[in-house]
């Protein structure tokens, strides 16, 4: 019995971090006139630096609130959650926090597409790709991946 409990959790731990390891991207509306964004955007966007793209266009932000799967988004742009919010925190407080965008809790995927569907021109989500690979023929033609 020991034994048996002992590879029941074993599988489950393992599946986990598997699941926290895997890879992320990122996706945007399919209309939208953004086409990639690249490792240093997404920093600047999730840290504060920066509200708009290159053409203009403002950035309307998202995080998952799984954990995993937002560590892997940041881990992913070469940046650590704390890191964003301490660079957020420290914009605010020297009064340089204008460009900050707030960043809109999703709970799953599904709400990921329909954030970007909404904000169909510079919302950004974010999901594992066996996520991404997992959507249906019709999900997919709303958006598209943009960086991952």
């Amino acid at each position: 019995m020991k034994i048996k409990l002992m590879t029941i959790l074993c599988s489950f731990f393992l599946s986990l971090f598997a699941y926290a390891e895997e890879s992320v991207v990122v996706i945007m509306n399919s209309n939208s006139k953004v086409e990639k964004v690249d490792r240093k955007e997404l920093q600047s966007f999730y840290s504060g630096e920066s509200n708009r793209f290159a053409n203009k266009i403002a950035v309307k932000l998202s995080k998952r609130s799984d954990d995993a799967v937002r560590d892997s988004f940041y881990k992913m742009i070469g940046y650590s959650e704390n890191q964003a919010a301490g660079n957020i925190a420290k914009l605010q407080a020297t009064g340089r926090g204008d460009k900050i965008v707030t960043q809109k809790p999703l709970s799953d995927v599904k709400a990921a597409i329909e954030f970007v569907t909404i904000n169909a021109d510079g919302g950004i989500a974010h999901m594992t790709k066996s996520e991404y690979n997992s959507l249906s023929p019709e999900d997919k033609k709303t958006v598209k991946i943009v960086f991952e």
